[in-house]
């Protein structure tokens, strides 16, 4: 984005004066910031040099006829708009759309935003469904559903998007599962479930996602086990599982990531035992299981990872010293909390 452009904050007014649009149509490249507007104003002709909008606190309004008159509009922000239904129409140079605290229920029809590059619902907590042709995006790269209490399924058109990076789906309160396709996004490098409290398992397909290096599965409470085949994840670097209060253990598989570095277990209170696979991670560097009070031991293996910079055994109230390998001590280059 044009750094140099020029930006236009309209604060506060009702209504904008008749010669705006003659204004706005003299700048050169521009960003606009807009706030409780009642109305947007009626362009008679293309603003063409408009490229980022950010829309506040505006009240129900036809917002398809005004992004109509913007061919060159790139960034739209979206903030607590006014009206339940939304619809974009076309916008065909759009490349980043967020929509926050928004209290509508479905957005309507968005296969006409092709260039779509980055979608992000931010606190729209009545959201209950997605677009069913979400798999139309086929540019879209990042997709971000933070905090809502009512989605419960995502539609199977989102395992069309194979040239997804990064899927962001934090604090779904009602989430219950993920698509069984999930494994056809062979690009996705991140995927994000922190506190989706209602994910009891994830699907045999995550297997296939080979270019997966962030796992994110911190406060999902119900959530029993990893899947055996985790394995298959040869390019999985993190896995943040704090929080986890239903796992009791891990896949003896888990040994079979090489190059995971990242290992945070942190707070997972009724995990009981550590596999003695845990010793091949030889590319582990962290190993997080402060307040994990159901561990009574720690694996004699752990020592073999010659890699471990932090292994943190603090406040793990079931932990008997005897019972942590007296080697870890004297390994270099590692701290260790106890």
């Amino acid at each position: 984005m044009d750094n140099n452009s020029t930006r236009v904050r309209i604060l506060g007014l009702k209504r904008l004066p008749l010669t705006t649009e003659r204004l706005l149509s003299q700048l050169p490249k521009m960003r606009a910031f807009v706030t409780h507007l009642e109305e947007l104003p009626q362009l008679t002709a293309p603003l063409e040099q408009l490229v980022v909008l950010r829309l506040r606190s505006i009240p129900e309004c036809d917002l398809t006829a005004a992004i109509s008159m913007l061919p060159a509009l790139r960034v739209l922000h979206i903030t607590n708009y006014g009206s339940r239904r939304l619809h974009l129409g076309r916008a065909n140079a759009l490349e980043v759309l967020t929509i926050g605290s928004w209290r509508g229920r479905e957005l309507q029809d968005i296969s006409s935003l092709s260039n779509l590059r980055q979608l992000r619902f931010l606190y729209c907590e009545d959201l209950m469904c997605l677009p069913s042709d979400i798999g139309l995006l086929t540019r879209l790269r990042h997709f971000e559903l933070d905090f809502t209490s009512f989605l419960m399924v995502l539609p199977a058109g989102i395992c069309s998007l194979t040239d997804l990076r990064q899927l962001v789906l934090s604090r779904c309160n009602a989430l219950q599962r993920l698509p069984s396709g999930i494994g056809r996004l062979e690009n996705l490098v991140s995927l994000g479930l922190a506190g989706c409290g209602r994910l009891e398992e994830l699907p045999a397909g995550i297997s296939s996602l080979s270019s997966l290096r962030k796992l994110n599965l911190a406060e999902c409470n119900r959530l029993v086990v990893l899947p055996e085949s985790i394995s298959c994840l040869q390019n999985l670097q993190h896995i943040w599982m704090r929080k986890c209060w239903s796992i009791t253990g891990l896949p003896d598989t888990i040994g079979g990531l090489m190059n995971l570095q990242t290992l945070d277990l942190a707070e997972s209170k009724n995990l009981s035992a550590l596999p003695e696979s845990i010793g091949d991670l030889c590319s582990l560097r962290v190993l997080d299981l402060c307040r994990c009070s159901s561990i009574a031991e720690v694996p004699s293996s752990v020592s073999k990872l010659t890699s471990l910079q932090l292994l943190n055994l603090s406040l793990c109230d079931g932990l008997v010293h005897e019972r942590v390998p007296q080697s870890v001590f004297n390994m270099p280059h590692l701290t260790c909390h106890i």
